[in-house]
């Protein structure tokens, strides 16, 4: 039986449990990642990362993750950003001891327009992009190509790993609430990550900024409904497990 990631709600905050082992990703793998999120990525048109609740579901990350077992090679690849003239960067902390930089320099130089931002010669600032078509074209010191690929390091069971950004703004980990996490059909095995750049209360609260993805494994996602957690708030502060089974077809 396939093991699933669940969101594990104990008190008043949501820890996430993701119960996978890891495997390398195969060959085309994160290609065909790239190209499945691109449609649910955001556009010239469209700012918002388009969570339709079947095929793209979005969830809260209201802190570090945990991992239900060990793994021996945990990996992330960057999808891309909508940054501006932020200068993010993005790094990773465990309980294990280990940290480090994932992608620094992280900050707007192509395709995606922000037509309400000018810049001092009148011109519109460009915010971002999700075509990995335009990797090689940009300013290398700004970008980093998307589907650029890391391994974040090896896990043991019950290990946290926390994902930190920073900039001039502020500095941000998972407990901040400036983090989306997001399931995509067919990619199951894979977290999606959105992160939010600027306060909350001063923000756009997209978490596009810089989006990218860790690869946990095996099994199929699935996150609390959000009626299941209402329901589980208005009983309790101390909250239960809530799990959504997927029907998995052979």
């Amino acid at each position: 039986m396939k093991t699933k990631l669940f969101a594990l709600l104990t008190g008043l905050t949501t820890v996430t449990t993701l119960v996978a082992a890891t495997v390398p990703a195969q060959a085309g793998e994160i290609d065909d990642l790239i190209q499945a999120f691109r449609e649910f990525a955001p556009t010239q048109d469209r700012m918002q990362i388009q969570a339709d609740g079947v095929n793209l579901k979005e969830f809260a990350l209201t802190g570090p993750l945990t991992l239900g077992q060990s793994t021996g090679n945990l990996e992330a690849v960057f999808l891309g950003e909508v940054a501006g003239n932020l200068d993010n960067k993005l790094g990773f902390s465990s309980s294990n001891g280990q940290s480090g930089t994932m992608w620094s320099n992280i900050r707007a130089v192509e395709e995606l327009i922000d037509p309400n931002s000018f810049k001092p010669d009148g011109t519109n600032r460009k915010v971002g992009s999700f075509n990995p078509l335009l990797n090689g074209t940009r300013d290398s010191r700004y970008w980093w190509d998307i589907g650029s690929k890391l391994s974040l390091g090896s896990f043991a069971a019950g290990d946290s790993l926390d994902f930190l950004l920073s900039n001039s703004n502020a500095n941000f980990g998972l407990a901040s609430g400036q983090f989306m996490g997001y399931t995509l059909k067919g990619f199951e095995d894979w977290l999606i990550v959105g992160a939010e750049d600027k306060i909350l209360a001063n923000s756009d609260r997209d978490f596009n900024d810089v989006v990218f993805a860790v690869k946990l494994g095996s099994p199929a996602a699935s996150v609390p409904e959000p009626s299941t957690i209402a329901a589980l708030m208005g009983v309790s502060a101390a909250f239960g497990v809530s799990r959504r089974k997927n029907a998995n077809k052979s």
